[in-house]
């Protein structure tokens, strides 16, 4: 389990790392919740996490952002296939590190683990 959510959250990083919008959404389940800087917004197509991604991307290039680290804080389990995961992040900005948490709900479908709703705080 703890090996599965790794991989998730080490292609979700480096899809960030990349700016690639669109492996970012593959690590989604539709629908999802995203609560952020932007509010809460359920998405339900590829279209608007692609979008919603596209812009993120953009603006992180625009704050110079230049790589992230993840520490798995804890994570606790929910069901047979549903998990709560806490992480802790650092990004570099040109502005310096930056640092913030996240809360993300988990489901497992067949062999891997996708967020179903991401609270970043």
């Amino acid at each position: 389990m703890k090996t599965r959510l790794t991989n998730l959250f080490n292609g979700y990083k480096q899809a960030f790392d990349d700016f690639d919008a669109p492996a970012i959404a593959a690590h989604f389940q539709l629908p999802s919740i995203i609560v952020d800087v932007d509010g809460t917004q359920v998405y339900d197509t590829e279209k608007m996490l692609l979008e919603k991604f596209s812009t993120n991307c953009a603006a992180m290039k625009n704050m110079g952002y230049s790589g992230s680290q993840f520490k798995l804080l804890n994570f606790k389990k929910l069901g047979d296939s549903l998990l709560s995961v806490d992480l802790a992040w650092q990004v570099q900005l040109d502005s310096g590190p930056f640092h913030f948490n996240g809360n993300y709900l988990c489901q497992l479908l067949n062999t891997d683990y996708l967020i179903v709703q991401a609270v970043v705080y």
